[in-house]
């Protein structure tokens, strides 16, 4: 993996995110306003903000991987503060990213397993389904813990910054992609052998010279 490539990724999002407050205005006065339960909430927000726009751009890393975190998700008092802002169905969208996020981590973990996936490009469509249930998360967090003019304000914040989505991959991009996960000794073994033959060819060949 591009560490390098990564760590752009991230600085983007915090750039994002910040451009995102800026534009919201008051919804940085609204994370210090509201019950404890709507303020503890709003941490969870801006993480699945983080993670919509991480998601989506970690679409354009080659190879393309998981680049999303859940720390906030992870604190016990956030799950309580949900469970009394939200309903059961809003409840199920807004873990419905993060429990596909574990299943997501443990595929991208299996390099030789994506390699057939890579092929056909469907590491793409899972990263492009897991950035939808973030967006659609987003959305329902939004409506629950801002008020109107601050919905809209992020909104619009959010659309001006949306990462477009990459280009349909040709048969090469999709070809080096699934190389990465394929292991070194794959690679290599047949590699050492073919030289191997190549030299003990090279010495027949000279050891008739001689003969001759």
């Amino acid at each position: 993996m591009n560490e390098l490539a990564v760590a752009d990724l991230a600085m983007s999002a915090v750039k994002f995110l910040t451009d995102t407050v800026s534009k919201a205005g008051p919804a940085v006065q609204a994370m210090r306003e509201g019950s404890p339960e709507k303020r503890a909430a709003r941490f969870v927000y801006w993480e699945v903000a983080y993670n919509c726009f991480t998601v989506s751009l970690a679409r354009q890393l080659r190879p393309p991987r998981v680049v999303a975190t859940r720390r906030e998700w992870d604190q016990p008092e956030r799950a309580s503060a949900l469970a009394k802002l939200l309903d059961a169905a809003e409840m199920g969208r807004v873990a419905a990213p993060y429990l596909e996020l574990d299943s997501s981590h443990i595929l991208f973990e299996r390099s030789w397993q994506l390699v057939g996936m890579r092929l056909r490009a469907d590491d793409l469509e899972a990263l492009k389904r897991l950035t939808t249930l973030f967006e659609d998360a987003e959305k329902v967090l939004r409506t629950r813990l801002f008020d109107k003019a601050t919905q809209k304000r992020l909104e619009e914040a959010w659309e001006k910054s949306r990462p477009v989505d990459p280009p349909p991959l040709g048969a090469w991009d999709r070809m080096v992609n699934a190389s990465t996960g394929v292991p070194i000794w794959i690679v290599f073994i047949p590699s050492a052998w073919l030289l191997y033959d190549r030299m003990m060819k090279v010495l027949d060949r000279q050891l008739e010279k001689r003969k001759t």
